[in-house]
């Protein structure tokens, strides 16, 4: 975006300066600038497997702006000589919206300065400068965000994890947030202080530039600038080369204290799930480490593509684990989807940037812990550090998992009420489902549901009954449901006019205990698709109760 918008803004400002060159722009240059752009958008979007990244709020953009006070004043602890003559400020999370990057990161005052001074100099003999100050301008311009800081600190009501920031507490707007909103590209510049980036390069090119067309004296005076810069920029180095040997002690100590006792839990290549997840930056350490595979991924935007390839029972165990999403971490284990669940008692992201870490040991009495402890197929090994739960020897293997999901499905019980007090709800709604709801459940475009048989069903003939609701079914817009019995021949197709409960029967067979359903429509939408609403979720079928009936 960066390199694309300044790029644009060169071809503008060259288009409107230099008339004689406009056939050649018109011809060539456009041609090739339109080309270049689009082809790296479609490779990233190819590589990535989307078109684009999910939008952020416009106080999101706010709170990661450029401060004007970062630009002149440097943060202290950064930089050396600033630091040495007391012109370096404080400045933390609990100061400022945003995180760290913001601030330690923008200090710029001196080469904006060389820059203006360059682009004065160079002007009259070289247009082109004034469409790269143009460049720096529109960089820093973007880089502000919505609204226009002049150190606006962070009221201390809002606290440490207060990131984004209401207009209210901003001086002015910037008239940008139309851009950060609307254009696509912008809009997912969430960290809008990035910007000040090509701001910095722009201001850089000019004193290159000037400093390419001066004379001999000139350009000693003008490197005598850049070592003046060089020297504003530099770190304190001894307290730098103490944190690179303090961080190197850090990584030596995490093999010591983690890696190592992961290799004792964790074999070569099993499938582990890291409990709660999260932004997990520890586990892209912890994984080529110790040689194991993992759901589990650090990076915002690493984890949003991740999670598109998810089973639905890790999708639903995030946050905290409390005593619901106990049957969800052993459907896992069950079904193969994982070989080890890992509860660590440290912060998976927080404690990659310092260690040792702070125990969260809480989560050893919690409701999850105490019924995963206290089941009679799993084996759990607690350590400092973390938790690990596996199943016990004794019932690893495709067919031992198979009797072990008959064993849990004989425990639910009919009728079966769809709502989070259903226990083992992730054996009977194993895929295309959205989070249990109060008296019902959203499937997506497309599910399967698994039905246990009851022994009484060998003697006489069982029906399934559903109960459900069909998501914005109406006169105007009908909506096809298929219905089909994995398996055998059984399907059943319905054409839903109304969004009223409805009723599907459902004949059982007997012969492995359990038979699973099939569920698509085809033409399921969301409710941000069709009533403008904020909500993105494809919904379906409101599954509300099973029933079983005999005839």
């Amino acid at each position: 975006m960066m390199f694309a918008s300044g790029a644009s803004v060169i071809f503008i400002f060259t288009l409107i300066s230099r008339p004689e060159l406009r056939p050649m722009l018109w011809q060539i240059a456009l041609p090739v600038h339109v080309i270049s752009f689009a082809l790296a958008y479609i490779l990233f979007s190819t590589f990535i497997g989307k078109v684009s990244f999910d939008k952020y709020s416009i106080d999101f953009f706010r709170g990661w702006g450029l401060d004007i006070s970062f630009i002149a004043i440097p943060t202290r602890g950064i930089h050396w000589l600033p630091d040495w003559l007391g012109i370096s400020v404080p400045r933390n999370a609990g100061m400022y919206f945003g995180d760290s990057s913001v601030w330690i990161t923008t200090f710029s005052l001196p080469i904006i300065l060389a820059g203006l001074l360059a682009w004065r100099l160079a002007k009259k003999q070289l247009k082109i400068a004034t469409g790269i100050l143009l460049v720096a301008i529109f960089g820093f311009y973007m880089a502000l965000g919505p609204s226009l800081k002049i150190n606006s600190t962070k009221p201390k009501s809002f606290g440490l994890q207060s990131k984004s920031m209401p207009a209210i507490l901003a001086v002015v707007p910037t008239g940008n947030a139309w851009i950060s909103e609307k254009l696509p590209g912008f809009n997912v510049m969430r960290a809008s202080y990035r910007w000040s980036a090509l701001g910095i390069f722009a201001f850089w090119l000019l004193v290159m530039i000037y400093m390419a067309r001066t004379d001999k004296i000139g350009k000693t005076l003008w490197v005598f600038v850049l070592l003046s810069l060089i020297i504003l920029n530099l770190p304190n180095l001894p307290r730098h080369w103490q944190h690179n040997i303090k961080t190197r002690i850090q990584f030596n100590q995490i093999d010591q204290d983690l890696v190592t006792v992961i290799r004792q839990q964790i074999k070569p290549g099993e499938i582990v799930a890291f409990l709660p997840w999260g932004n997990d930056f520890f586990a892209n350490y912890l994984a080529p480490k110790a040689g194991f595979r993992t759901f589990n991924i650090g990076g915002d935007k690493n984890l949003q593509d991740a999670m598109t390839q998810w089973p639905a029972g890790m999708k639903a165990l995030k946050k905290e684990l409390d005593l619901k999403k106990a049957s969800s971490a052993l459907k896992m284990l069950i079904d193969g989807t994982a070989d080890v669940l890992v509860v660590p008692y440290f912060d998976m992201l927080w404690a990659a940037h310092s260690w040792p870490t702070t125990i969260k040991k809480d989560i050893r009495f919690s409701p999850f812990f105490a019924a995963l402890s206290n089941s009679s197929i799993l084996s759990i090994t607690d350590t400092d550090f973390l938790a690990t739960i596996r199943l016990r020897p004794e019932f690893i293997g495709n067919e031992n998992r198979e009797k072990l999901t008959r064993t849990v499905l004989n425990k639910i019980d009919y009728p079966m009420i769809l709502s989070p007090n259903l226990k083992y709800s992730t054996f009977v709604l194993v895929q295309g489902r959205h989070t249990l709801e109060a008296h019902h459940v959203w499937s997506q475009a497309n599910a399967k549901l698994t039905l246990t048989i009851p022994k009484e069903c060998d003697e006489r003939q069982c029906f399934a009954v559903l109960k459900f609701g069909v998501y914005s079914a109406n006169l105007q817009r009908a909506v096809t449901v298929n219905f089909e019995s994995v398996g055998s021949h059984w399907n059943k197709k319905i054409v839903a006019t109304s969004s009223s409960l409805q009723e599907l029967i459902i004949p059982l067979s007997n012969q492995s205990g359990r038979q699973d359903i099939s569920i698509s429509i085809p033409n399921a939408t969301s409710p941000k698709a069709l009533a403008n609403s904020s909500d993105p979720r494809i919904l379906g079928i409101a599954l509300r109760q099973i029933d079983l009936i005999f005839k």
